[in-house]
């Protein structure tokens, strides 16, 4: 396989250009952070400093590629409208036409099951199921207009999937870990419903499913797959065995979830009006941890031949060696 890794400076970016390396596939990775880049030629990938902006520039760095995996995005809570649209929306059309002028096989699109979010218990979550009316903020509402930008592309004709990993742990993780370790520093975790049941999914285990969906027949072009490790935990247990895993602790603290969401829109409403910044806690975030949230990974099972390998006890032991290579234990 020659493949091509928008977004190979970021967490599963990394993770799938390595796997290509040791797999032997020639492989070509995008971002604009050097120092990123470096490690990826190390690793024994081409590194293409290059902005999604850019197409012609794309177009020419993906010739003689056979798929395009793109996995760049803005990812966050909170932010500015426009710039979700820029990265994610316009970027994934720039990707698309730079595949089309570069005569590549097969695009995979990595979106969100943020999509589906809309602060209710929801289980088993199939990929066809009714969105909710309104996203719940602007990165999930920029990532369901990039997927319809997929699908149109699609049904004109290009071969393009799309793959929905949900809550990715592993190396060069860039917010579980990290965001767990900055709350973890004051001692307590507020956690609004420690019983609520999340799905997660081992990096490892995405990355099969990207290869799966690239080397999967014609036949599966414009559908959207769910992908998660396919045992949902309680968010709990979840907290307390990753800050196990980072060596950390901290006490996880109940709070109740209805006020601690309406606290956090009222965060959201003056950083609004004052143009604070992010404010330090936002509804999602918090409704990610008060309900329930599973998805249905039939759909990947059935098309792609894909299983989830890994196990969140093997994942979050690499996910913890890797946090403490770096930043040390506690």
């Amino acid at each position: 396989m020659k493949a091509f890794v928008t977004g190979a400076t970021g967490g599963l970016g990394r993770n799938l250009c390595r796997r290509l390396a040791n797999d032997g596939a020639e492989c070509t990775g995008m971002g604009r952070d050097p120092d990123a880049g470096r490690w990826l030629r190390d690793a024994g990938v081409r590194f293409a400093k290059i902005d999604l902006a850019d197409t012609a520039a794309m177009a020419a760095a993906m010739a003689n590629h056979e798929v395009v995996f793109h996995c760049a995005a803005l990812s966050s809570t909170w932010g500015p409208a426009e710039a979700f649209r820029a990265a994610n929306v316009t970027g994934t059309s720039n990707v698309l036409e730079a595949a089309r002028r570069a005569g590549v096989r097969r695009v995979v699109f990595v979106s969100t099951p943020s999509i589906y979010f809309d602060f209710r218990d929801r289980r088993d979550i199939r990929e066809d199921d009714p969105l909710p009316v309104r996203p719940v903020n602007a990165y999930a509402a920029s990532k369901r207009e990039a997927e319809q930008i997929v699908r149109g592309a699609a049904a004109a004709g290009a071969d393009c999937v799309t793959v929905r990993p949900r809550g990715i742990v592993g190396p060069w993780d860039q917010a579980l870990a990290p965001r767990l370790a900055r709350v973890a520093r004051r001692g307590w975790i507020p956690v609004p419903n420690r019983d609520a049941l999340v799905d997660v999914t081992c990096v490892a285990n995405v990355v099969d499913a990207l290869l799966a969906a690239a080397a999967a027949g014609p036949g599966i072009s414009g559908r959207a797959y769910n992908v998660t490790n396919g045992a949902p935990v309680s968010v709990g247990g979840l907290l307390r065995d990753v800050l196990d895993a980072l060596g950390l602790a901290a006490r996880l603290v109940p709070i109740p979830a209805r006020p601690a969401i309406a606290f956090a829109r009222l965060l959201e409403t003056i950083a609004r009006r004052t143009g604070g910044g992010e404010p330090p806690v936002t509804a999602y975030s918090v409704g990610l941890l008060a309900y329930d949230q599973t998805l249905d990974i039939g759909a990947a099972r059935r098309d792609l031949g894909w299983e989830p390998r890994q196990s969140l006890a093997d994942g979050l032991a690499v996910t913890g060696a890797w946090w403490k290579e770096r930043n040390g234990n506690g």
